[in-house]
């Protein structure tokens, strides 16, 4: 009887195989499209931080404190000062024309002012439109505002005979030392990529995996298929499933143990808690796909829902807005996706430097994705198999 099974098993697994080789959806879908993706999202943010962002700037003081100014804002990584403008509305023209990002005003008092020891005013104007560029040229300006303000306390302070400590002490008189942990450089690419490929990675998984039983009834082959199986479920199962959870694991392989060196990416935990989480996410996600197969018959339908389940997973997952600031319904939306356990998982290995204990909770839930979506296989693939069975007879 075992031997009947294995024999089954071998039927399904090898022409599964053949399935893979011919079908160029499922070969595009499994090995070339993932290589491909990985290697082009992974190379845009090869430069890792945003810099030389062009600045105009305005300067009515043209003073020696108004070029120290603009020395110092021309002294940062992220700034390129790239000309000046006489007025407001070529501010307003050169951000219009995309020609800048920013633009910094000093006023045709601002030296004056600080002489007389009063408040001199700054204004730097910035491209709020896109979030990346208006806080980063933000932070900037706040940064060096607060330099040359306490540059110039201090130098009053020391004027009025005071010593460096002394006049220290009364410029800063609290002193917050701030500490970005686990990215300190806020490098994009170590953030934006180890999320997005796991998301692309879930995406064409599912719909690769939609097509595994779905594809079998649009081509009127399921019944071949049970007949090789000679009706065994746990053959139909496994043999179906063990070629692409094989090749997925193989991409998973590759995308820790290669594409993450290959791009200097750093992974802070351990690699091998970061490969089981990541397997499980794999077969979370694939099992879930199986599952839609066998309930659904018609291959496009069942692709569509998996694109509809997908194409939000990266925003649901709280990676660019946090899943607890979102209305509730949504919160429960994004609890349905492998995606979003996984994520929480997975930056704690690789970001956080954490153990594989530390990301049990998700592992559980990842788990459960799994058992839930066997047992759907199993049922679907056990009713059908008496629906055939049934047929035969009648006939």
């Amino acid at each position: 009887m075992r031997s009947k099974q294995t024999s089954a098993f071998v039927r399904v697994y090898r022409r599964e195989w053949q399935r893979i080789a011919e079908k160029k959806t499922l070969y595009m879908l499994m090995l070339f499209l993932p290589l491909t993706i990985f290697i082009l999202l992974a190379a845009i943010y090869q430069n890792r931080v945003v810099t030389d962002l062009p600045v105009a700037v305005w300067d009515q003081d043209n003073s020696d404190l108004s070029r120290m100014v603009i020395r110092s804002y021309a002294s940062t990584r992220s700034i390129q000062i790239n000309g000046y403008v006489h007025s407001l509305e070529e501010i307003k023209e050169q951000f219009r024309s995309g020609r800048i990002q920013g633009a910094l005003y000093i006023p045709a008092d601002f030296s004056k002012q600080i002489k007389r020891g009063k408040q001199a005013r700054l204004v730097f104007y910035e491209n709020a439109s896109n979030l990346v560029i208006g806080n980063l040229l933000l932070k900037e300006s706040q940064t060096i505002s607060q330099t040359i303000s306490a540059g110039l306390v201090m130098r009053q302070m020391r004027a009025l005979g005071m010593s460096e400590a002394q006049a220290m002490d009364k410029t800063l008189p609290v002193r917050i030392e701030s500490k970005s942990l686990y990215n300190p450089a806020y490098n994009y690419e170590n953030f934006l990529v180890p999320g997005l490929l796991p998301m692309l990675l879930q995406l064409m998984i599912m719909v690769a995996g939609v097509l595994i039983c779905s594809s079998e009834y649009t081509h009127n082959t399921i019944q071949e298929l049970y007949r090789l199986a000679d009706s065994g479920i746990s053959a139909i199962f496994w043999g179906k499933s063990l070629p692409h959870l094989m090749v997925h694991s193989a991409t998973v392989l590759g995308l820790l143990g290669i594409l993450f060196p290959w791009f200097g990416i750093p992974f802070r935990g351990s690699l091998l808690a970061g490969f089981v989480l990541m397997e499980l996410f794999v077969m979370a996600s694939f099992f879930m796909a199986m599952a839609l197969s066998t309930l659904f018959h018609d291959q496009f339908l069942a692709t569509e829902i998996a694109v509809f389940f997908n194409t939000p997973a990266f925003i649901f997952s709280g990676y660019t807005f946090p899943v607890w600031a979102m209305p509730g319904l949504h919160q429960v939306y994004a609890q349905l996706m492998p995606f979003t356990h996984f994520l929480q998982g997975f930056i704690k290995l690789y970001q956080m430097g954490l153990s594989f204990k530390d990301v049990l909770p998700q592992a559980v839930v990842l788990v459960l994705f799994i058992l839930i979506s066997v047992v759907v296989i199993l049922t679907a693939l056990n009713y059908r198999s008496r629906h055939i069975l049934l047929q035969t007879k009648t006939v």
